[in-house]
């Protein structure tokens, strides 16, 4: 027996040349034969291809370098899956001792929880799996003395954690210790010849395996490529890495087959332009995808053109909708927060966990219930703002408004004592109780059962283990790291395009071939930051190298170009930048070129691209219908004062707000924003304003004694008697404001101010017009002089820096901005043009003006800023002799273009954006105008 060479060529697809090899040397073969080919995918289509048209005598199996190993493996254990490894590991290093450790750990770990073992444990995995390949275990290389790499401490440190962890894989009856397979003698398989067909990277392992299997075994080394250049390869059919890693690669006319795109966006619609040349591509081309953020574009592309795809690497569990699941029962767990029930409500099926007084009424209402819990979640959370599921307990506990989402948080909590309890028996029902109502189908919904038998299958080895003991939160912990790597098979339409990788390009046998991604972060393949096995060792020790693999992939690269060269076509594409506007670099086997033409092809795929790399920003994918104005809206007979702000700021904005009625987008949050902030402050105030014993108080600390009480008592009754800590932050803001305000408040009261209404309703006792509409708005206060009889009117301002009324109300403009249709919103003070961009001082000083019948008003902002300084009143003295007249012509001409349904075009830039989230900035590209055109 032996172990032999075998030279197909390239002037045909490896797969059509290797079956032709197959049916000649099996025709003469006697004995069971092994097929090595490198991947599941090549296998079955190559075994597919072979039993098409041919009936072998004896039995022929097609397989992996994987298949090769356990045929060959002669441990009594069975060899640990990944998930049985990083269990192990994990429960080492939360039980191991750091100081016996001190190379591998320098700095002893705090976080000594499950989360950090599993993911420190996956560094030690990917250690063992990088060795394993090299048939080595860390044991080999940290006794090699033949091996000098100068960190013999840290390796015996760690040969010993090996030890550990295989001492307890083996207590339940598997190890992860690398044994290369026993001489042929010893051997129970039947298996006569192994033939190794296009695999130009076999692990050392194997080869190892194979060279002790070859006394009794006939194999043969079968190698994609033609025997005239049989010196540029290695016994085992590996391209030589000092030939390959430089070996010229001519492509024939580059210039039109390399086609560049600046995002992952546009390199998906290339690919995709490509293959709708074809009427029916199927059988015709044939596609490789190294970058996967092409992935999703080019799928959309191709979707249009009723083309759909298959990618035979199948689905990451971490995208799967029980996986995220997973995720928020571990988030829940482990916070209680509030944030976490917010979340977890959002899942459509919630209502199946719920226990209902009225079960009927429960069914026929699902989804309208639904609604109305996420809707009051949110009014809770943004509101009162509880910190944990508790506090939100106790608010909506005996609250018939809140009954409903009461019923929700007593079932989540419920459930979280189960988790707690025993987590092995209740995960599976809370699933089974969540997906009672949907009905599965097993081939479509296939993907389910492979995620819910791997989940039961870790639920079974936490058992198996030992393991009741831990945490519930480390046990959710353990499950999401060890499902995370796992994958469910995609189901596979007929008449599919395949998205192949790199490794499974030489098997592909369509005639014009897609290249894409072909930039230098995706290939050659390379190992980069690994901090046990540098390259420097890996060379040292003869693992796969960053050369090694060079020249692995520069050999797939021409052996990809061989025949197509006359009978087919190659085309390449290559992205400027990431989804993230990150820069790419092209491939340098795109450069391993003639000398000759390396000026020219460095200076095409290394140029900039015509565009900056900005990140364009989101857009919909169609334009959102504005409804049609309801002319019997409320605004078209009565305004706030301060929506003429928001229609200065923007027509359109205001539209949404007061005809379409679409509310800013709301965030969990976990602290008041600076609008609560303010109506906190206003509400305290007020109690202030209408206590006339308080109120007219010159004693600071009586003062501030009161508003300091009247604090607690809203705080309590809003937030609960222990609101979250931000709050808290907040609320001791707040009351050294109201600190300063009773200093200041104290003095203003000394020179004879007198508080004779606050929060006035400016509409109370009489109907008050601009233009069509009626009036409406609160004044925060307003104060007489005792001394001399005038009046102010004062806005409280809570914004950290204090604020002059005229800074607010109107800023400067270019006469060649003003348009006549809107010259309303300009006035003109000597030389200078200054824009209206908010009416509230004015107006109010013009409804105070008819109500008080006085005009010795003045009118200013009460500012409670962050500092003392800051804290004082600021009038505006110019208002009435300068700016009052054009005021009220803007609030006219404001109140005229709402009347006459002037909503449209959007502020390219406006004062204020609830919307930014929704728009994207770009009102025009975002929304269909055409109902405001036809008004």
């Amino acid at each position: 027996m032996s172990i032999s060479r075998f030279f197909l060529g390239w002037d045909e697809p490896l797969i059509e040349l290797a079956n032709a090899f197959l049916k000649k040397e099996i025709s003469n073969e006697s004995g069971k034969t092994l097929i090595v080919v490198p991947s599941k995918q090549a296998a079955r289509k190559l075994k597919f291809r072979f039993k098409e048209n041919f009936t072998a005598k004896e039995e022929i199996l097609f397989g992996t370098p994987e298949t090769a190993l356990e045929i060959f493996e002669q441990s009594e254990l069975k060899y640990a899956d990944q998930n049985q490894q990083l269990l192990a590991w994990a429960i080492t290093l939360i039980k191991t001792n750091f100081e016996q450790l001190k190379n591998i750990f320098p700095i002893v770990p705090n976080d000594r929880s499950m989360n950090w073992a599993l993911r420190t444990a996956r560094v030690f995995i990917s250690l063992k799996n990088a060795l394993r390949e090299g048939g080595l275990n860390i044991s080999d290389v940290s006794e090699n003395k033949e091996w000098d790499f100068g960190d013999t401490s840290r390796w015996k440190e760690l040969s010993r954690l090996e030890q550990c962890v295989e001492s307890s894989l083996q207590k339940n009856g598997t190890t992860h210790k690398t044994i290369i397979g026993s001489k042929p003698d010893n051997l129970g398989h039947q298996i006569k010849n192994i033939i190794l067909i296009g695999l130009p990277d076999p692990p050392k392992i194997l080869t190892k395996t194979l060279k002790n299997a070859s006394s009794a075994i006939d194999i043969k080394i079968v190698i994609y490529a033609p025997k005239s250049i049989e010196d540029e390869f290695d016994c085992w059919g590996k391209p030589i890495k000092e030939i390959w890693k430089n070996n010229p690669i001519n492509i024939p006319f580059a210039d039109a087959v390399i086609n560049q795109a600046s995002t992952p966006k546009e390199e998906g619609q290339k690919v995709a332009e490509i293959i709708n040349k074809y009427n029916n591509p199927l059988g015709l081309v044939g596609l490789i995808i190294n970058d996967k953020e092409i992935t999703a574009s080019l799928r959309d592309e191709l979707q249009k053109s009723n083309l759909s795809t298959y990618d035979p690497s199948g689905q990451s569990f971490s995208n799967h909708e029980l996986y995220t699941l997973l995720s928020l029962i571990r988030k829940l767990v482990a916070t209680k927060s509030f944030r976490a029930v917010c979340e977890i409500s959002q899942l459509p099926e919630i209502t199946n966990i719920i226990t209902s007084p009225d079960k009927q009424h429960l069914e026929n209402e699902k989804q309208s219930l639904i609604n109305k819990i996420l809707i009051k979640l949110d009014q809770i959370n943004n509101i009162h703002m509880p910190k944990d599921l508790d506090a939100g307990l106790r608010f909506t506990a005996n609250r018939n408004k809140y009954e409903d989402v009461n019923w929700v948080l007593v079932e989540i909590n419920n459930w979280i004592n189960y988790f707690e309890n025993d987590l092995n028996k209740h995960l599976p029902l809370f699933f089974e109780k969540i997906y009672s109502d949907r009905e599965f189908d097993s081939y479509l919904d296939q993907d389910f059962t492979i995620f819910a038998q791997a989940l039961f299958s870790q639920l079974d080895e936490i058992e198996r283990n030992n393991l009741q003991n831990i945490g519930t939160v480390d046990k959710l912990d353990l499950l999401i790291h060890s499902l995370k790597s796992e994958r469910t098979q995609e189901i596979k339409e007929e008449h599919s395009i395949e998205l192949q990788g790199w490794l499974e390009a030489l098997w592909d046998d369509n005639p014009h071939i897609i290249i894409a991604g072909m930039n230098e972060e995706f290939v050659p393949d390379r190992i980069t930051g690994d901090i046990f096995l540098p390259e420097s060792l890996r060379s040292i020790i003869g693992l796969r190298s960053n050369e090694s693999m060079l020249a692995r992939d520069s050999y797939i690269f021409k052996a990809l170009l061989g025949w197509r060269t006359s009978n087919g076509r190659i085309d390449i594409t290559l992205g400027k930048t990431t989804i993230e506007g990150e820069n790419l670099r092209p491939s340098r086997l795109l450069l391993q070129c003639k000398d000759n033409e390396l000026p020219d092809r460095a200076l095409k795929l290394c140029s900039h691209s015509n565009d900056n790399n900005t990140i364009p920003p989101w857009t919909y994918a169609w334009k959102l219908e504005p409804i049609e104005i309801d002319r019997q809206a409320k605004i078209f007979n009565q305004i706030s004062v301060t929506e003429f702000r928001n229609y200065l700021s923007c027509p359109f904005r205001f539209y949404l707000k007061n005809i379409a009625g679409m509310n800013e987008k709301d965030t969990l949050k976990m602290e008041m924003d600076a609008r609560e902030f303010g109506t906190l402050c206003h509400q305290v105030l007020d109690d202030f304003g209408k206590n006339t014993e308080i109120n007219e108080s010159q004693n600071e600390d009586d003062i501030y004694n009161y508003l300091s009480e009247k604090l607690i008592l809203r705080v309590n009754r809003k937030y609960g008697k222990n609101p979250s800590v931000p709050i808290l932050f907040q609320i001791s803001s707040i009351n050294e404001r109201l600190r300063w305000f009773s200093s200041f408040q104290a003095e203003q009261r000394l020179l004879g101010w007198k508080i004779c209404h606050s929060e006035y309703s400016i509409h109370e006792k009489e109907e008050i017009e601009i233009g069509s509409l009626k009036l409406r708005g609160t004044i925060d206060r307003i104060e007489i002089n005792e001394n001399d009889g005038s009046y102010r009117i004062l806005d409280y301002k809570t914004t950290s820096h204090s604020k002059t009324p005229k800074s607010v109300h109107v800023k400067r403009a270019n006469q060649s901005n003003i348009e006549k249709e809107t010259e309303w919103k300009y006035v003109k003070l000597k030389d200078k043009y200054f824009e209206w961009v908010d009416l509230q001082l004015p107006l109010y000083l013009y409804a105070t003006k008819n109500i008080l019948k006085s005009n010795e008003i003045s009118s200013g902002y009460f500012n409670i800023g962050s500092s003392r300084e800051s804290t004082k009143i600021e009038t505006w003295n110019e208002l009435e002799d300068d700016f009052f007249g054009s005021a009220l012509d803007c609030a006219r001409g404001v109140s005229s273009a709402i009347c006459d349904y002037k909503f449209w075009p959007p502020n390219s830039s406006p004062n204020y954006d609830n919307y930014s989230e929704i728009i994207f900035g770009d009102c025009n590209s975002t929304f269909n105008s055409k109902i405001f055109s036809n008004i």
